[in-house]
């Protein structure tokens, strides 16, 4: 055969191979959603599909299941994971960048035994069970070192790619990339060039990826409803063709996006270049890890309570952990009113009674640290009023942006915004890379640790492809008209929710109020008579409705809106001791439909209808009585649906990774 067959051959191959692992990747992004503790049909596939990577690395490494542990991150998590193992003579390691995969995500195996004990490196959501004002209950590996939302594609990706690889033998096929392309041809050259305003956000609701699949429901199959955009958002077909591109790219072309990509970010969130610092990340909770670092880093050695950080009450668990265990740093909770809001009174009290006043000696309130808009009940607070009293008493401004920045305009410079952390995931591009934009000079990390992060960043090419490309459609389309849809239709969800009598919403629940106008589109609420996982378990199997329930990784706050008492808090955490695998699931919580521009007024009456007769329907005695508790319940019933359900996630998990 001639050496031209032969090229032509092996080209041919490669197309296979890639068209293969793309074909794979749009099932996963067809039922794409949040892993953690998601009711609906697409939580519960993406949970099956990350579970199931592990395995999948695991036996490329030719490792057995019940001796290792296969736990995913970047490779700066990984190497400092790496570093506090208790035996590293059997550590294996697999990395998406080393197969030409420029994802930014590995696996790092090693023996259960060597797992280390104590206060994982990184803190946040998704790493616990439970947490009360002093104690935390750490969930068990892999979860525990997997801080954040992960990078759900990614894994899927790197995972189906290793099989591509060990069915076709051919562990160069990834690293042959296409002719080169410029940056902006890969972000700006689509199917929706030209478009704006309502024109394009109509197109893009009809090209989210996985919208109106399939799922089986009581009523047979029925389209999906994305009621979960609070934990993560779809994405569109625009995105996904960047990432097809950008998978393609050689490096160069990657450097360029990267700087492209920078831009937008500045833009974005109006953080000029000469001022800001932007650099890519995984998701919000590594970025707010880092600045607890850097802080404690920047403190006085010695007096460790010195430096102390202002939160309030209703933070996620990204925004309370981080500073619960860092080194050097006390912790502080601002309170929060039961609709979610702060009291700029009550922050300009507590300021000036550190750091004018000196009450509490040394110790010195360097940042306030609070989220832009709660992720259990959509309250919006007023940044810029913030800003200005943190700033009259010295200390520096930090936005947890995660749940804010897909759906209001955020001006850092106009704002006074110190420091802000977001997500991708939660912006439509969920690829695994996130922000940390941060005033040029407050960052106190060494040079060789502020390279080691940027590294790691762009090590995630397809992620800040995907985000960029995600933020330039929702520039065009318009943060405010994406705002007005979205508050049409929490408004026509809450005046729904009014007319269902068993119902309690918690939040600002009044549309008449001056306050709707700071809510954003996430509400939270109750059935009187029905467990919260119940509840949840019921809008997919009768509806195909995906919604949460529990407490959102925002213990604190969701256990202030419920009125639990300290001791029955910690009636729960003995009860989480002792029993923690069966006992987890029948915690408080209460349940939460959030929404965002892609969904309709049609969808919002449907999720009313299908909760009025799940509000209706007869249920036991006791079920009724522990309801009232807020207790959900440690055994949800085994149904028809739920078995269909578990067949059709068997049925996509051998889609992507072949059958067992």
């Amino acid at each position: 055969m001639s050496t031209g067959s032969l090229s032509a051959k092996a080209t041919s191959l490669q197309s296979i191979i890639r068209q293969e692992l793309e074909n794979k990747i749009y099932l996963a992004l067809q039922r794409y959603a949040n892993v953690h503790r998601g009711a609906g049909q697409h939580a519960q596939i993406s949970t099956r599909l990350y579970d199931k990577a592990r395995e999948v690395v695991l036996d490329y490494l030719g490792l057995e299941g019940r001796e290792y542990c296969a736990i995913f991150g970047t490779r700066r998590m990984l190497s400092r994971l790496n570093r506090s193992i208790l035996s590293t003579e059997s550590v294996y390691r697999v990395f998406s960048n080393d197969l030409g995969l420029p994802l930014g995500i590995g696996a790092l195996a090693f023996r259960k035994s060597s797992l280390p004990v104590g206060v994982p490196d990184q803190r946040g959501g998704g790493t616990v069970n439970l947490v009360s004002r002093n104690h935390v209950i750490w969930k068990n590996a892999p979860e525990r070192f997997e801080a954040g939302t992960p990078n759900i594609i990614g894994v899927v990706i790197l995972a189906a790619a290793l099989q591509l690889i060990r069915r076709y033998g051919d562990i160069d096929v990834f690293r042959q990339k296409d002719a080169p392309s410029s940056a902006r041809s890969i972000l700006y050259t689509g199917e929706t060039d030209g478009e704006t305003g309502l024109e394009l956000l109509e197109k893009l609701r009809l090209s989210a990826i996985g919208r109106g699949s399939a799922v089986p429901t009581s009523a047979g199959f029925l389209p999906f409803v994305n009621f979960d955009s609070a934990a993560s958002t779809p994405t569109f077909l625009s995105v996904w063709n960047t990432v097809r591109r950008t998978l393609r790219q050689p490096q160069v072309p990657l450097q360029e996006i990267s700087i492209e990509v920078e831009n937008l970010c500045a833009e974005f969130f109006q953080a000029p270049l000469d001022e800001y610092e932007v650099l890519f990340i995984s998701n919000s909770t590594e970025g707010i890890n880092i600045v607890a670092e850097s802080l404690r880093h920047s403190g006085d050695t010695k007096n460790r309570n010195r430096t102390t950080v202002l939160i309030s009450e209703m933070e996620h668990n990204s925004n309370e952990l981080s500073w619960r265990y860092a080194p050097g740093i006390s912790l502080l909770r601002l309170p929060v009113d039961h609709e979610g809001f702060i009291c700029l009174r009550k922050l300009e009290e507590t300021l000036s009674a550190y750091n004018r006043e000196g009450r509490f000696g040394g110790r010195r309130i360097r940042l306030v640290a609070v989220s832009g808009c709660s992720n259990v009940v959509g309250a919006m607070n007023d940044l810029e009023k913030i800003s200005v009293v943190v700033h009259r008493y010295g200390a520096s401004l930090l936005i947890d942006a995660a749940q804010l920045a897909a759906h209001r305009r955020i001006d850092m410079q106009e704002a006074g915004i110190d420091i802000l952390v977001c997500s991708g995931h939660k912006m439509y591009a969920p690829f695994g890379a996130g922000l940390l934009i941060v005033r040029k000079g407050l960052l106190n990390i060494s040079a060789g640790e502020l390279n080691s992060l940027r590294s790691t960043g762009l090590e995630n090419a397809v992620g800040i492809a995907a985000l960029g490309k995600a933020m330039d459609l929702l520039s065009r389309v318009g943060i405010e008209t994406i705002r007005a849809r979205e508050k049409e239709l929490t408004r026509r969800a809450i005046e729904g929710l009014h007319g269902i009598p068993s119902v309690q919403i918690y939040g600002v629940s009044d549309i008449l109020s001056d306050r709707f106008e700071s809510r954003g589109p996430v509400l939270a609420f109750r059935l009187k008579n029905v467990h919260h996982n119940l509840a949840a378990k019921m809008l997919a199997e009768i509806g195909g409705i995906g919604v949460r329930s529990g407490c959102f990784c925002a213990h604190l706050f969701v256990k202030q809106l419920m009125g639990i008492s300290s001791l029955q808090s910690f009636g729960s955490n003995v009860t989480m001791l002792l029993s923690p695998h069966r006992i987890e699931q029948a915690l408080p919580g209460i349940v939460r439909a959030s929404f965002s521009f892609l969904n309709t007024e049609d969808e919002i009456d449907h999720f009313l209808r299908i909760l009025g007769q799940i509000a209706a329907a007869p249920m036991p005695f006791l079920n009724r009585l522990f309801a009232r508790s807020y207790y959900g319940t440690p055994r949800l019933p085994v149904t028809v649906e739920q078995q269909r359900i578990e067949e059709m996630i068997a049925k996509v998990e051998t889609e992507i990774y072949g059958a067992h």
